[in-house]
């Protein structure tokens, strides 16, 4: 294929799907600039307004005319279409049930509105297993049915936050709501009655940042950086007791290893976590490590270079398996930036990951309950 014109090869590509082609611009520089030069991604977005005429407020509103004629704007715009549900929105027959709730339980105080820079709702948790919604509201968390679409409890932010400690995270696990706090500990709550059923020991950790749960154990990340695992459980008198199983920082690439532990090492309160059973993902500023979670001794850390997101922060993430097959898992990492980023890896045993592609995927984005 290297002997043929850019224009044959262009052709050809035109045919790959669209996995396969993000795999091709991997090849060789030569591939990378025929995809990309010979306006591959401007012609596919062309050919979906074709066929949805319905979309032409969308591309006016993203500025394709301007754009189309920008190798990479184009692909990122078109990854972006690719993501839109299929709505027929001039079908209100074929538009989801859209149920709009309010979550704003009475007056929020001023004193909490002036400590914060966020409003309304702002992080959620989902629990499959119960049909459960757990939402944070201004100064309050709150539990939603998701089959009734009715609110189950509210936890009252002078219930969760103490003089001397305030909770700064908080995760769904077993039947009750788990809280980080500012003082580096973990605290349970019923879901249903706001009864405390259980805490850890207040052992100097810094302030809890995130919080994120897998089975029965709960891995927490702090200010500095530090992980800490744990394993609850649940006794037949309805306490959660929670066991210490170790805290552990990611290990540091061979190469300029120092620089990095002094940026990861510095306080940063934004920092985030996830799991399974397989890695552990985590971050600092615009830097993100995803680790062996059994051992602890292998990480790979990617830091977000992107001409069109440099220096933006991570703002969530979570691990999602999307396929496993023998000894090969495909994984999907998702992370928000204050651009939003979509990473795919390829997981191998022994632990080896490929970054196989990096997409742009801002569209103004709404959370709705749909049925």
């Amino acid at each position: 294929m290297d002997k043929l014109p850019s224009e044959i090869l262009a052709m050809i590509f035109d045919l790959v799907p669209d996995q396969s082609l993000l795999i091709c611009e991997r090849v060789c520089q030569r591939w990378k600039s025929t995809i990309l030069h010979e306006k591959l991604y401007s012609k596919k977005c062309e050919r979906i307004l074709v066929q949805k005429p319905e979309l032409i407020p969308t591309f006016a509103h993203h500025k394709f005319q301007h754009i189309k004629s920008d190798p990479n704007a184009s692909k990122t715009f078109y990854y972006k279409l690719q993501r839109l549900s299929p709505w027929n929105l001039k079908d209100e027959s074929k538009l989801p049930n859209i149920l709009t709730y309010i979550c704003k339980a009475g007056e929020v105080p001023e004193d909490w509105i002036q400590r914060h820079n966020y409003s309304g709702v702002y992080d959620m948790v989902w629990l499959p297993e119960l049909n459960y919604l757990i939402c944070s509201c201004y100064d309050t968390i709150q539990v939603w049915d998701m089959i009734n679409y009715q609110r189950l409890n509210v936890f009252e932010g002078k219930l969760l936050d103490a003089e001397n400690e305030k909770a700064t995270c908080f995760y769904g696990c077993g039947p009750a709501l788990v809280t980080g706090t500012s003082r580096g500990r973990l605290q349970a709550y019923d879901l249903l009655t706001s009864k405390r059923i259980g805490e850890t020991d207040l052992q100097g950790y810094e302030m809890l940042s995130d919080v994120k749960g897998y089975k029965n154990s709960l891995l927490c990340v702090d200010w500095r950086g530090l992980l800490i695992q744990w394993l609850w459980n649940v006794q037949d008198d309805g306490k959660m007791t929670f066991k210490l199983l170790r805290k552990f920082k990611p290990p540091l690439p061979p190469n300029n290893p120092e620089e990095l532990l002094r940026k990861y090492n510095s306080r940063f309160p934004e920092r985030l976590v996830d799991f399974n059973d397989v890695i552990g993902v985590t971050n600092c500023n615009d830097t993100f490590c995803i680790f062996d979670i059994k051992t602890c001794q292998i990480a790979t850390w990617i830091r977000n270079s992107g001409n069109a997101c440099e220096l933006y922060n991570i703002l969530c993430l979570q691990v999602i398996p999307k396929l496993l097959i023998e000894r090969e898992l495909i994984l999907e990492l998702e992370l928000l930036f204050e651009l939003e980023l979509h990473f795919f890896f390829k997981f191998q045993i022994p632990f080896k990951f490929e970054l196989l592609s990096e997409l742009e995927l801002l569209f103004e984005c709404e959370l709705l309950f749909l049925t």
